[in-house]
């Protein structure tokens, strides 16, 4: 019996599927991931995933949308143009195969799509969103408590901006590789290392939970506030703007509170503005129910506290407070964001010509760069907790070998 084109198709699109995945498993150097593992990977960027979707499972809205974006250019070629405001179209004169495509894509996606009457410039993205959504609800639904926060605190591009970020070791977003290996691991929740925490004995975990926030002796947690701190006054030197790190006596000498780890002169206004930063990891056990259940819970919750630490202060001092808060995957407060949008801002504050589409490209820049920084000085504090750390030798020689 002869094989379709159809099936040899799929049969293709199955292996390309799994080298994708092969391929994964070579850059982090693992033998193999867990299933919950590659179901995360194969989620798109925005919903916590590493983008690598299985072609085969998106195979339909790949066709319906080829034919859809194309069909004003295909009637036209075929001396059959659409009026003008033309915004449907009968498929089946295009592809008279369509109608099967379509009606399995519908009961996939639980849309109700109409091969007579298809949309012009339907983009496949759109068109797959319902199947994505679909899957991670279904791995949601798998997940723990701690899982589940770290997947939905990922699903933010502050928290993903490191996966679109050009590496470039001057602005901070080239990632060495052995700490590149241990953040892809830990962004799909499946950590190689076990065993008792180097410095505190407590067992470690897939998720590095321990090691990202629950170890209270681990040193690395202070290079990763003053990392991402350094990171900001770079951006604020960087755009003329005046900056301090620990600026005391802000409240006078006789008080010893800091509540700027970075301090910004004429950010929001002609006051000080005080950037105070934190970092909290959601997954931990005393966050993660309230932080399984609303996507950055713990980035609010952590902000709200910073003001009502510091707000009466500032205020009395007449200084502008912003709390910057974080998780660990990345993701900003609401009043972080903000701070992030108005540095960019200020970079174009005397070019005239400069719209908020520069604005934008500015701000997702900032966001790669504090993206980038968290996830590695994420995986510094991992490989410390698991008695590796960040000059471990044995870990260079494995790199150099691979480039080699």
């Amino acid at each position: 019996m002869s094989r379709t084109l159809g099936a040899r198709a799929n049969d293709f699109l199955d292996w390309f599927d799994d080298r994708v995945i092969r391929s994964l498993t070579r850059i982090v150097s693992r033998d193999e991931y867990s299933e919950h593992a590659v179901r995360n990977a194969r989620l798109r960027l925005s919903l916590g995933g590493l983008g690598l979707r299985a072609a085969s499972e998106h195979a339909d809205e790949a066709r319906i949308s080829a034919l859809s974006c194309n069909a004003l250019n295909c009637f036209a070629i075929l001396g059959m143009a659409l009026a003008d405001g033309t915004t449907s179209f009968d498929a089946h004169l295009l592809d008279p195969n369509i109608e099967p495509i379509v009606a399995r894509y519908n009961a996939q996606a639980g849309t109700s799509l109409n091969s007579r009457e298809l949309s012009t410039n339907l983009r496949q993205d759109k068109l797959s969103l319902p199947k994505d959504l679909a899957a991670r609800e279904s791995l949601l639904a798998e997940l723990d408590n701690a899982a589940r926060a770290r997947l939905l605190s990922q699903s933010d591009r502050s928290a993903f901006s490191w996966a679109q970020a050009v590496p470039n070791a001057h602005f901070k977003t080239a990632i060495a590789p052995p700490l590149f290996r241990v953040g892809v691991q830990r962004w799909i929740g499946d950590l190689p290392f076990d065993g008792p925490c180097h410095y505190c004995g407590a067992p470690l975990d897939k998720l590095g939970v321990h090691a990202t926030g629950s170890c209270k002796r681990n040193p690395a947690k202070l290079f990763r506030h003053r990392e991402l701190a350094r990171v900001v006054v770079d951006i604020g030197h960087e755009h003329g703007l005046p900056c301090g790190t620990e600026t005391p006596h802000l409240f006078g000498t006789h008080d010893r509170r800091r509540p700027a780890d970075v301090a910004i002169d004429h950010l929001f206004d002609a006051k000080l503005c005080a950037l105070d930063l934190t970092v909290t990891e959601p997954s931990c056990p005393t966050y993660s129910f309230d932080a399984s259940r609303k996507a950055g819970h713990m980035a609010q919750v952590k902000e709200q506290g910073k003001r009502d630490k510091y707000g009466e202060a500032c205020f009395n001092a007449n200084i502008s407070l912003c709390p910057v808060s974080f998780e660990t995957s990345g993701r900003l407060s609401r009043s972080g964001f903000a701070a992030m949008k108005q540095l960019a801002t200020k970079a174009f504050a005397f070019d005239t010509e400069a719209g908020a589409a520069a604005v934008r490209v500015q701000t997702k820049f900032i966001l790669q760069r504090l993206s980038c920084t968290m996830l590695a000085e994420n995986a510094n504090m991992i490989l410390a907790c698991s008695g590796q750390s960040r000059f471990n030798r044995s870990i260079d020689r494995e790199d150099k070998r691979e480039q080699e």
